[in-house]
């Protein structure tokens, strides 16, 4: 056995179509934006967004949160201006809304936002309960929709 390898010096023309049109195919998908599928339509979901604030422990904290209604349930989902987002199920009786938010992260914990909503008048506002890892916050929120 010489110290020599083989060496191709000729390719078969079926094969390289074979294998431009495979290298095509499997990194299409990536050069037109990967794998994954389009997002699915919403369609019967109505969704409200709401800015104002959480008062916890003495502290405001900036927030976004999106209450959304889809055949008689309802979701929360909340973004804080210092990044942390949270969602979960909620449960509505009258005008009285509670959101059971979880949040993951170094130090996942619950958010839970118990208040009077004001559908129409697009006002929700009452107590919060943060949990993690740091302990339990209690305090208040107010968020106002457009």
């Amino acid at each position: 056995m010489g110290g020599k390898g083989r060496k191709i010096t000729k390719v078969r023309p079926g094969a390289a179509l074979w294998l431009a049109a495979s290298t095509l195919v499997v990194s299409g998908c990536q050069l037109i934006g990967g794998s994954e599928p389009p997002p699915p339509t919403l369609g019967t979901v109505q969704g409200v967004v709401y800015q104002g604030s959480l008062f916890l422990d003495g502290g405001d904290m900036p927030a976004g949160l999106e209450i959304i209604r889809n055949r008689g349930q309802v979701r929360g989902a909340l973004q804080t201006s210092s990044g942390l987002i949270a969602d979960g199920q909620g449960r509505s009786r009258g005008n009285t809304l509670t959101l059971d938010l979880s949040y993951g992260g170094d130090c996942p914990g619950t958010i839970s936002l118990d208040g009077d909503w004001d559908e129409d008048g697009k006002t929700y506002e009452g107590a919060v309960t943060a949990v993690d890892c740091t302990g339990k916050g209690t305090g208040t929120f107010k968020f106002s929709g457009e």
